[in-house]
């Protein structure tokens, strides 16, 4: 990979502010993707938390978040703190130490098949998330690298990301 930039596991993160219909937008429909070089393995036992992105703040939702702990999860945590979410199987060795991988992870909240994970290209996630409620956004900021406040850092290089919306 190119010029990847390195997020430890604490205090090391970017924020990128956006206007609020961006951030609904996203809320609603979009995909994450990018390239990984984790200093672990998804399948390790190490019950650590590792934070690679946020899209709204996790003390206020609504908010999306795309992390590993034992599992690869991407989850939406509605106004009210109701989560739904997909996830790989736990432990899984969906990405190796030391490897750079492909993550993609997209989400539609009025499709049956609502949240998706993919690494290198296969589906990672149990499925079975169906559509949900999209509450208003209160926060306008995304968050890379860790949650909001600099925790549960991603203990990863990432380099190629996107995040879009159509």
């Amino acid at each position: 990979m190119g010029n990847a930039i390195y997020f430890s596991k604490t205090t090391v993160r970017a924020g990128y502010p956006l206007a609020a219909a961006d951030i609904a937008a996203l809320l609603r429909q979009g995909e994450i993707s990018f390239a990984l070089k984790a200093s672990y393995g998804a399948g390790d036992a190490d019950d650590l938390r590792h934070t690679f992105v946020v899209i709204g703040d996790l003390s206020n939702p609504p908010a999306l978040l795309l992390e590993e702990s034992d599992t690869l999860s991407l989850t939406y945590i509605d106004a009210n703190w109701v989560s739904h979410s997909v996830r790989s199987r736990w432990r899984a060795p969906v990405f190796n130490a030391s490897t750079w991988a492909t993550v993609v992870a997209r989400w539609s909240s009025t499709s049956a098949d609502s949240m998706q994970i993919f690494v290198d290209g296969t589906r990672v996630d149990t499925g079975g998330m169906g559509p949900y409620a999209v509450t208003p956004a209160r926060s306008t900021v995304v968050t890379i690298g860790a949650d909001n406040y600099g925790g549960y850092g991603a203990s990863a290089s990432l380099d190629e990301l996107r995040i879009s919306s159509p």
